[in-house]
């Protein structure tokens, strides 16, 4: 696998494998390239999504990635296992790999590391795609036409 000195990830979150990770971290010897701050308030994820330069889904099993819609809203480019809505969300299957194909993952992140210019395009997509599909606003407005509708029928 590629070093890539320069490159820092930032693993948010806690869960069970996170003391794992941290100690893979430390046994190949790259704690200095990664930061584990664990569990993020809610309010102050937008700080650590301003960090970053890319995303990716931590979805391996789940139905519907939020933090996901989250980063795409920051403008973000998101990069995942093509799983659970994962594909629907992101929506470009160039930015997906086959669940389990850690190498294509990591081509894929490497990828948009290296070409700033498409991380930005696709960022400035996806914070689009975010407002008008995930956004309050926009799932307020789905949920009145829902209603709408209903009570259109129950009254016909």
């Amino acid at each position: 696998m590629l070093f890539r000195s320069a490159t820092r990830c930032l693993i948010v979150g806690d869960g069970t494998l996170k003391a794992r990770f941290e100690k893979m971290v430390a046994q190949e010897g790259l704690a200095e390239n990664f930061d584990f701050p664990g569990y993020v308030p809610y309010k102050d994820l937008p700080d650590f999504y301003r960090q970053m330069s890319l995303f990716v889904a931590p979805v391996w099993q789940e139905s519907f990635g939020q933090v996901s819609c989250f980063a795409m809203n920051m403008g973000l480019p998101v990069v995942g296992y093509a799983v659970g809505a994962i594909p629907s969300i992101v929506g470009d299957e160039r930015l997906l790999a086959r669940y389990g194909d850690i190498d294509g993952l990591a081509d894929l992140i490497i990828d948009l590391l290296d070409n700033r210019r498409l991380r930005l395009d696709i960022g400035a997509r996806n914070h689009v795609k975010a407002q008008a599909l995930y956004s309050v606003e926009a799932m307020l407005k789905r949920y009145s036409d829902l209603y709408d509708s209903m009570l259109a029928q129950v009254r016909a």
